[in-house]
């Protein structure tokens, strides 16, 4: 997911023969319907939060990304000390408050798709 102040972008990617487009499209919007039915078990929401936490260093690697998350979080009125808020946030996170969320901003009635390579055959 991506959130900004118009707009937000939720998306998966993964690859597959054209053919199997639209099975795998099937078991998307099935686990997006889950999500927003089933709070996530405890194992997956610790390595949601782990892969999360752990990709905090990533987003500040380099000197050009420390200045364009600088100027990121100035932009969206964030504070500047932005990963260490969203640690703590990740570590209170509940799997309720997946579900809610899952429920409030996807839509998957309304998603767009963009398919890169051959055009499945059944769509």
């Amino acid at each position: 997911m991506s959130f900004d102040r118009s707009r937000s972008i939720f998306y998966t990617e993964y690859g597959s023969d054209p053919d199997k487009v639209a099975a795998v499209d099937a078991l998307v919007l099935r686990d997006i319907e889950a999500m927003q039915r089933t709070p996530v078990s405890g194992a997956e929401l610790d390595n949601a939060r782990q892969y999360q936490i752990r990709s905090i260093p990533l987003e500040v690697a380099s000197v050009d990304r420390i200045a364009g998350a600088l100027l990121a979080w100035s932009y969206k009125g964030e504070p500047l000390d932005q990963p260490m808020v969203a640690a703590r946030r990740y570590l209170d996170l509940t799997a309720k408050e997946v579900r809610d969320a899952f429920m409030h901003y996807l839509q998957p009635k309304h998603l767009v798709q963009v398919v890169q390579g051959p055009a499945p055959k059944e769509h």
